[in-house]
């Protein structure tokens, strides 16, 4: 019943989404933009066919105003309302939920030099997004506060930027009076790094990006529970630096991709923790981890067919106790991880969607689109493994086939209906099973899960 219900789905939910955008420009160089964005999903992901799949619709909308002055300096403000249809749990309710998406001011041409500077709420996004991406498929979608300098010639660019994910105090305070004492523990987050790129030739360039993550909210300790010889507040801390690079060669027809991101840096949590006379002392765990992929297409038009492999790495055994002496599960964080492992969404957080294990992912794309024609289609069959075995020496996933046909209504705005089919393997089911008072219950069942969506872009 449940297959069937999805089946429906498919047949009779075309009439739920509609979406319209405009942008327009006036005499005075004030440029409008709206946007609106609506899908419909349902939901059948949870290994079990004999529970009902739950249909919900997001949309976002926005607006935008643009406006240059003195020919280098934009300023930029975007407004957004996103939402689940139905969260408000009453017609007379309000989510209160219109946010400032994007807000920020860039200044062009510093020195008569093509260096420039933005600083503000923006979306962030760099070549593929598999490290950092403003993950547009989400409702809300990502963006940062801060700032970054751009230095750009004909062959090379490099950003360095600097954000905060974080603040411990949502005000500042004005005068000594306004200090509280005792100070409280900072616990900020706060996210610097740069990117560059290089154009070695006319088909090949090379990126390399390095940024530096530290979490200070991790966990708080006060003086009574650290080690008898500190003295003062300490929050333990995320100290994390990834750095790698972007290989992209084009050489029609075909084109390689390789990919890699290393992190090492310390992370306390608590997992090496000795308890000796109410006193509790905490060691750094060193972090090495690293996420590599490669992807190798070759086109024959309308067609292309590409050769993908990923590999993010776990700790061995899922054993985050006490006796570990690296943390080698990586972390991709603020990677679009939608486009890049399964439409299915399973694996948004290895630690939990993989138990520590890591994750392997080897697929096949196939494409058609035919030039000057509105139609796109988009078949992906992925194969997930754990990148470690469980402790019962199992690492299979499972396989996903994905299917995506898109439509372009005009210029710019697409119709795009997708469907996708998960496989449940030994480790997938391990990850899924539901504890029943001494027993569990094993999640087995082929999972599904489908959507319609309209967006526009101008």
């Amino acid at each position: 019943m449940k297959f069937l219900f999805y089946v429906l789905f498919t047949l009779f939910s075309l009439s739920i989404v509609s979406a319209q955008e405009t942008k327009t420009e006036n005499k005075d160089g004030w440029i409008i933009s709206g946007s609106a964005q609506f899908r419909s999903e349902l939901d059948g992901r949870d290994f079990l066919n004999s529970t009902f799949a739950p249909i919900a619709t997001s949309s976002r909308i926005r607006v935008g105003v643009e406006k240059t002055v003195f020919n280098d300096v934009t300023f930029f403000v975007q407004f957004q309302d996103s939402r689940v249809f139905g969260k408000e749990k009453n017609t007379l309710a309000s989510l209160s939920n219109v946010d400032l998406h994007q807000a920020d001011v860039t200044i062009n041409n510093i020195f008569n030099m093509p260096l420039s500077v933005k600083v503000g709420r923006s979306e962030v996004s760099y070549g593929t997004n598999r490290f950092i991406g403003n993950n547009s498929w989400h409702y809300i979608s990502r963006s940062f506060d801060g700032g970054k300098i751009t230095y750009k010639s004909d062959k090379f660019w490099v950003d360095l930027y600097t954000y905060t994910i974080s603040m411990f105090n949502d005000y500042l305070n004005v005068g000594p009076a306004g200090f509280p004492y005792p100070i409280p523990t900072d616990t900020s987050f706060t996210f610097h790094g740069f990117w560059s790129s290089f154009k070695l030739f006319d088909n090949t360039s090379l990126d390399l990006f390095g940024y530096y993550e530290w979490d200070k909210k991790k966990e708080e300790f006060d003086r009574k529970r650290l080690d008898t010889n500190f003295s003062g507040n300490r929050t333990v801390a995320l100290n994390r630096m990834t750095a790698g690079f972007s290989y992209d060669m084009k050489l029609k027809p075909f084109s390689l991709l390789a990919e890699f991101g290393y992190q090492f840096g310390d992370y306390t949590n608590g997992l090496k923790a000795n308890k000796k006379d109410s006193v509790i002392k905490y060691t750094d765990i060193d972090i090495g981890a690293y996420q590599l992929a490669v992807k190798a297409q070759y086109d024959f038009e309308p067609f292309s067919v590409s050769i993908n492999a990923e590999i993010q790495t776990g700790i061995e055994g899922g054993d985050t106790a006490k006796s570990i002496s690296k943390y080698t599960l990586y972390d991709n964080t603020y990677a679009t991880k939608h486009a890049l492992n399964g439409y299915m969404d399973y694996f948004g957080t290895l630690s939990s969607s993989t138990q520590n294990l890591g994750l392997n992912d080897y697929f096949i794309r196939l494409l058609y689109s035919p030039k000057g024609s509105p139609f796109y289609a988009q078949l992906d069959g992925h194969y997930f493994t754990t990148n470690q075995k469980n402790k019962d020496g199992n690492n299979a996933l499972g396989p996903e086939i994905d299917l995506v046909l898109r439509y372009t209504i005009v210029k710019g705005v697409t119709f795009e209906w997708g469907g996708c089919i998960f496989l449940p393997g030994d480790a997938m089911k391990e990850v899924y099973k539901v504890k029943q008072g001494s027993s569990f219950m094993m999640r087995e069942d082929p999972s599904f899960w489908s959507y319609l969506m309209i967006r526009a872009f101008l």
